[in-house]
């Protein structure tokens, strides 16, 4: 734990950030690596339950199964990806409430980026077990592991901003992020 707390500060925010960028515009460009079929599948499982707030619905993740996604390059390209991408939004977020004062308050928002980080693993194995399964049992699992996840990186998303708002408009060492 002390070794990665050196990765964790306010200094770090930047480069964090640009990290996430580049993840969000890969995942963009490999959907049409990954999806069969644009058209009855436009989105990954994560933007469909952002984009039309259908949250906790299993009916996308089937149609997903069955008719979206070419398994083997979902696990090749965006299954990688994804393995990654919680570490890099965790360190963001972790590096902006490094400078949060309140411990109350940052030991709230360290639960809810940290329950985020793990409910995306969770998300991730669950909707591979399921795409790997026969029948769609798991499918109202997934969704409801999506729809936490979802909800938990708005929240952390909306605290960052915050946060970062905060120290811009209190502390003017804010020049010494990045």
């Amino acid at each position: 734990m002390a070794r990665m707390k050196q990765f964790i500060h306010r200094r770090f925010v930047l480069h964090y950030f640009a990290l996430t960028v580049l993840f969000l515009l890969l995942f963009h460009f490999l959907k049409s690596y990954y999806l069969r079929d644009i058209h009855q599948t436009p989105y990954s499982i994560d933007e469909y339950v952002l984009l039309t707030g259908n949250f906790f619905d299993p009916s996308y993740l089937i149609i997903a199964k069955y008719s979206g996604y070419d398994y083997a390059r979902y696990y090749l390209s965006f299954f990688v990806a994804d393995m990654i991408f919680p570490l890099i939004y965790t360190f963001l977020f972790l590096s902006i409430i490094s400078g949060m004062k309140k411990d109350s308050w940052k030991l709230l928002f360290w639960i809810s980026i940290i329950g985020c980080c793990i409910s995306d693993y969770l998300e991730d194995f669950s909707f591979v077990a399921f795409l790997s399964m026969r029948g769609d049992e798991l499918a109202q699992s997934v969704a409801v592991l999506t729809a936490i996840k979802s909800l938990l990186f708005l929240v952390n998303v909306a605290t960052g901003v915050g946060c970062l708002l905060y120290y811009w408009k209190t502390d003017k060492s804010i020049n010494r992020i990045g």
